[in-house]
């Protein structure tokens, strides 16, 4: 800038220099492929500013704008895009089905129906690599807790498991004869679980791909897998009604969660690795210890299929939810319900407990169109979250101090004490049906798909 600039004062050119760099990183990912459209793009997304930064663009504009200029589109209306939004992760080219935030926060992976997942720097918002290989779909993808690799798996049979840091392949798990839904690796980093339409899951070693143990006896599809914290016992969900416990160490089944009379829908384990909650299609959740498998308790009160279940971080209550219309907190120790959360009008699609335990939200489902925060100690509604036209899904950050529901084209951001909106997240062109904070709080993740049919 010279003496001559309409901005001539630090703050203002402290303004004007925040502006340009706000847009330009917004704008990245079209001015990587398309460097020519740098004035396009960033006088489109900067004209609705005011001040020294309008009086920065004018001489330029009128430049442009005169006979003989190189023509370039003027738009008219603003974007629709949040002013929350850091940046536009593009390069895929199919829907994205899965993703996920490192634990170290600096990387973010995204899953495609495209045959590739991709990582990306998630300061600069830059695409560090594509990860191919796969032929079909990408369903699921983790990262180990240590951030040092990733874990992709695929409608094509097949796991892969790659180093975040050079980005090469390290194995391929080959042996399941059908899609692999669910991947998991074991807070201690040393081994993965993939789950399979093949009805079995398998155990890998993370560091050599060996397969370790095939964990046979579901008759349908495992849908679902995940690792106890304690790292000594997996569990697997299938359509067969049923979920298992099998021992991380030997691969050998502990027990067969049975009792169920309809699909298992979700599952959690307890945060000391005690006890696992399933909750299914035929109105119950269960309890089952995860010493022995067998049954602590049925959770019974709801009149539909229970959706989704919920372990306190603390282990001392549990949240159900349910097509009832309602959730319910029940006591971890005693099996008694303490509460029925009454508020929403349609079912009930999904429940989540914050990190320091004391408060819960749930999100309701199809036309209900809010999700609502509970006081976790008496059951009270402290608030109720409105604005987005059906709620897929909702997070609640590490710290405790905010929450995110995504649904339809648009996510929101609010703070949990208030229940006040912080922010409004717009600029997706379809429905955001996943969400995801970073470890340190200080970002989010929005997945967003359009239904497409696999090959």
């Amino acid at each position: 800038m010279n003496d001559n600039s309409s901005v001539d004062s630090t703050p203002d050119k402290r303004s004007v220099l925040n502006a340009f760099s706000r847009a330009l990183t917004r704008e990245a990912h079209v001015l990587t492929s398309e460097p020519d459209l740098l004035w396009q793009q960033m006088y489109n997304r900067l004209q609705w500013g005011e001040g020294p930064l309008m009086g920065r663009l004018a001489p330029q504009l009128l430049r442009r704008s005169a006979p003989g200029a190189t023509p370039w589109l003027h738009t008219r209306t603003r974007s629709r895009e949040s002013d929350a939004l850091r940046l536009v992760l593009t390069g895929h080219t199919n829907l994205v089905t899965a993703c996920a935030i490192s634990p170290n926060s600096s990387y973010i992976v995204t899953a495609s129906a495209d045959n590739t997942a991709k990582i990306w720097d998630a300061a600069t918002g830059v695409e560090r690599a594509t990860l191919t290989g796969h032929t079909k779909w990408v369903e699921a993808c983790a990262i180990s807790p240590d951030s040092s690799y990733i874990v992709t798996a695929s409608s094509d049979g097949t796991a892969k498991i790659w180093d975040a840091a050079t980005e090469v392949e390290r194995a391929t798990l080959t042996s399941h004869t059908g899609c692999v839904y669910a991947c998991a690796i074991s807070p201690d980093s040393s081994y993965i679980v993939t789950a399979s339409a093949d009805n079995t899951a398998k155990i890998w070693d993370a560091v050599t791909g060996v397969e370790r143990a095939i964990l046979t006896g579901h008759w349908r599809e495992v849908h679902a897998c995940a690792i106890s914290p304690d790292s000594s016992y997996i569990v697997t969900a299938s359509d067969d009604h049923t979920a298992k416990i099998w021992d991380a160490a030997t691969g050998r089944k502990r027990a067969t969660l049975t009792g169920h009379t309809e699909r298992v829908t979700a599952y959690a384990i307890s945060p000391d690795s005690s006890y696992i909650i399933t909750a299914s299609d035929d109105h119950t959740a269960k309890i089952w210890d995860a010493a022995t498998g067998k049954k602590r308790a049925t959770l019974t009160g709801h009149t539909g299929c229970v959706n989704a279940c919920a372990i306190s971080p603390d282990s001392s209550y549990i949240v159900t939810a349910s097509d009832d219309h309602t959730a319910k907190i029940w006591d971890a120790a005693t099996r008694r319900r303490r509460a029925t959360l009454i508020g929403h009008t349609e079912g009930v699609s999904a429940c989540t407990i914050s990190p320091d335990s004391s408060y819960i939200v749930t999100a309701g489902a199809s036309w209900d169109h809010t999700a609502k925060i509970w006081d976790a100690a008496t059951g009270v509604e402290r608030a109720t979250l409105t604005g987005t036209s059906e709620v897929e899904a909702c997070a609640i950050s590490p710290n405790s101090s905010y929450i995110v529901t995504a649904g339809s084209d648009t996510a929101k951001i609010w703070d949990a004490a208030t229940g006040r909106e912080r922010a409004t997240l717009t600029g997706h062109t379809d429905r955001v049906r996943a969400c995801a904070i970073s470890l340190d709080s200080s970002y989010i993740c929005l997945l967003y798909t359009a239904p497409c049919p696999r090959d």
